[in-house]
């Protein structure tokens, strides 16, 4: 929360915070006091009593210092503390807490002999005078003396504490880079830090092997931004925990494609991570396995780079942006008792599949034939109807953690948080996505200058799409779905996030089936505003148009396994680790329906899957045309074919597309009925046409010679 009171004299808020440090308050409550006594006494007096305090003030000294920095070790250690003045009193504690007037006071050298996290402060009377100082120092089996490996290594260690998954725990974050190649477990640190930790997840709750959330904070125990392992600088991280997927990668891999195609998606490190919780010292038993360092979907000039929205952004245009919200999980998960094979817990994780689509394809551009026949209304939620779900999510938003939309969509506040927005950016954020709909679902809702392209942006709509049934990720539309709004912007889709359950890692809704539309399983609910959205030619021929710009570039089969085969090498060391420690290969993991007898047949099924989808998906759409030629210089009166599959070919000579908004025909646009002699130069824009179902473009420049 900031601080209240901005607007008061710049030197006596500046004194009324170091009171507040040196007194033990916050800075809110700083602000509080600083704001009534502005209010009681005038601003003239409180500059005159800031004056004052000053001067009363004790001098401002420096911190203790230790003699051994923080780190791992495998022996015991001796640690002074020492200060400026040799009559300084330093106060210490060794469990992670303030040191306060009634902490050890400092005479000898501390024994380290088990893991330790020190602070210390120096005090005057019963007043801390200096800032926090701390360290950690990490005590390791022997056996861990050589430990060294190809990726990042990461040591975590709460000094004793449980890491809970609703509350935080405070821990040592120590990350170790690779110097030459190889990164030691007792080499130096690219962070070694302190921050709070907690469990995070949902389903993946129920697997043994548990993914964190790490937030560094300073010595004075406030968010510290850094940069970890080359990512640009933040204090919010996530340490993603890869089980049931076994090729440990269907994230990475997945963000990695989102950012190439030019949607932003948490950037990503393969990382070896230990977890020490007892106390004891760090050993082999203390191993996690393979984890993925990333990004936390958050505010930020590197992230979802949004306005940061204040108390006092109530109106119009301030209160226009920026929002980061999503579709979620509505219901809240304990952790529980965890399994090896990560069966659902509680009956809860549906994820069956069914025939069919609750309501039509509509103007999908897709082959009809690539369509199941229709069977029904789909099940929904766990046991209880459209009537009961919607009854549930009324009772949860309540609290106003969100917005339920007049269609029944619902979203959930991510920043900034229900708890931090004014009632007035509910209220607008709420009107605002009605108004959207209302627009969407109305008579001219493909106007693109008044209908629903004012206030969506379709590329990204259109980019998430694509990215969700080219990976068939049976979580995409529905969970861990995210949208944002800049301030007088129109609302985009994304970024990516949680993607293990794709690239067939899925027993549920077809996932496991390279053929086959995803998104048709879904109701209007969890498939929001997409059946509406492909009623407009336009909106699905830019869909067309970019599968097939993307499948001859990011999308491309050789590209895309050219980076797996990059990260299976990378991984090969570390897998073998992470498998000892979780024996699951050869073994079914929920929701696996393929399961391999080593990392290789992971991998090697994954690809082939993808392969599939791929050439899949190409049935799906007309190709375009195509030329004999090349695009480029060519000699005069070459000749030019132009070639297709079925259909029409329509082409123009003047760089413009044959197809017309709305999908008519162009005046410019002519029938290819023989061979093109190439005697001036042109660009040829080519598509084909069958029935009333566009082709991608070819598009070709040809500069023709003497």
């Amino acid at each position: 929360m900031d601080d209240v009171g901005n607007e008061t004299d710049g030197g006596s808020r500046n004194v009324l915070l170091e009171i507040n440090m040196r007194r033990g308050f916050s800075n809110y409550s700083a602000g509080l006091l600083l704001a009534a006594l502005a209010i009681v006494v005038g601003m003239d007096t409180l500059a005159s009593f800031a004056a004052e305090a000053q001067k009363a003030l004790p001098a401002r000294v420096a911190p203790p210092k230790f003699s051994i920095r923080g780190g791992v070790y495998t022996n015991n250690l001796s640690v002074k503390l020492e200060a400026d003045s040799p009559s300084a009193v330093i106060r210490y504690t060794l469990d992670g807490t303030e040191p306060t007037a009634a902490a050890a006071q400092y005479a000898n050298p501390i024994q380290i002999t088990g893991s330790t996290f020190i602070k210390a402060a120096i005090f005057e009377a019963r007043t801390p005078v200096s800032g926090m100082a701390s360290q950690s120092y990490i005590l390791a089996d022997e056996a861990l003396a050589e430990f060294s490996s190809n990726l990042p290594l990461v040591v975590l260690n709460t000094f004793g504490q449980q890491i809970p998954h609703g509350e935080k725990a405070q821990t040592s974050a120590r990350f170790i880079d690779p110097k030459g190649g190889r990164s030691k477990l007792l080499g130096a640190a690219d962070f070694d830090g302190r921050g709070d930790i907690n469990v995070r997840g949902h389903t993946s709750l129920r697997y043994p092997k548990h993914s964190f959330h790490l937030k560094t904070k300073d010595d004075a125990h406030q968010p510290l931004k850094a940069s970890i392992l080359g990512l640009p600088k933040d204090s919010d991280w996530i340490l993603y925990a890869p089980y049931p997927d076994k090729t440990l990668m269907r994230d990475v891999l997945a963000y990695e494609l989102s950012n190439q195609i030019g949607r932003y998606a948490p950037r990503t490190k393969f990382v070896e991570v230990f977890v020490n919780e007892s106390g004891r010292k760090l050993s082999q038993r203390d191993y996690a396995g393979v984890y993925v360092f990333e990004e936390k979907i958050k505010r930020g000039k590197s992230r979802v780079d949004v306005e940061k929205l204040g108390p006092d952004d109530n109106a119009e245009p301030n209160v226009t942006g920026g929002y980061i919200f999503k579709k979620d999980h509505l219901d809240n998960v304990e952790m529980g008792s965890q399994n090896g094979g990560g069966m659902p817990m509680g009956g809860g994780g549906f994820s069956g599949s069914r025939d069919g689509f609750p309501t039509g394809p509509g103007a999908f551009p897709g082959n009809p034939n690539g369509f199941l026949p229709t069977e029904g209304q789909e099940y929904i939620g766990r046991g209880v109807g459209r009537e009961g779900l919607l009854s549930f999510a009324g009772r949860f938003f309540g609290n106003r953690a969100g917005v339920i939309t007049g269609h029944g969509n619902q979203f959930l506040f991510v920043e900034p948080k229900a708890g931090e927005m004014t009632a007035r950016q509910k209220t607008w954020l709420a009107r605002h996505l009605d108004k959207v709909e209302s627009v969407l679902y109305g008579d001219n809702f493909s106007d693109p200058k008044t209908g629903y392209a004012a206030y969506l942006d379709p590329d990204s709509f259109i980019d998430y799409h694509l990215l969700v049934e080219t990976t068939k990720n049976i979580d995409g539309f529905r969970f861990s779905t995210f949208y944002y709004k800049m301030r007088n912007g129109r609302i985009k889709m994304g970024p990516l996030w949680d993607w293990n359950l794709s690239f067939g890692n899925a027993n549920g809704k077809q996932g496991w089936i390279p053929e086959h539309w995803y998104w048709p399983q879904l109701d209007d609910q969890q498939y929001s505003w997409f059946r509406r959205l492909f009623e407009d030619p336009d909106f699905a021929q830019r869909y067309v148009d970019r599968w097939g710009e993307l499948r001859t570039n990011q999308f491309a089969v050789a590209n895309i396994h050219a980076r797996i085969d990059q990260m299976a090498t990378l991984l090969d060391e570390a897998q073998a680790r992470n498998f000892k420690r979780w024996r699951i290969l050869g073994h079914s993991v929920w929701p696996n329906t393929y399961v391999g007898r080593s990392y290789e047949d992971e991998v090697t099924w994954m690809k082939q899957w993808i392969r599939t989808r791929l050439e899949w998906i190409d049935k799906q759409f007309i190709p375009a045309p195509v030329f004999s030629l090349k695009s480029g210089r060519v000699p005069k009166d070459s000749n030019l074919s132009l070639q297709a599959a079925g259909g029409k070919i329509y082409y123009t000579l003047d760089g413009t597309d044959p197809r017309l908004p709305g999908g008519a025909l162009s005046p410019q646009a002519r029938t290819y009925e023989a061979t093109l002699n190439l005697n001036e130069n042109v660009v040829i824009f080519a598509r084909i046409k069958r029935g009333n179902r566009w082709s991608y473009p070819a598009i070709a420049k040809f500069n023709v010679g003497g």
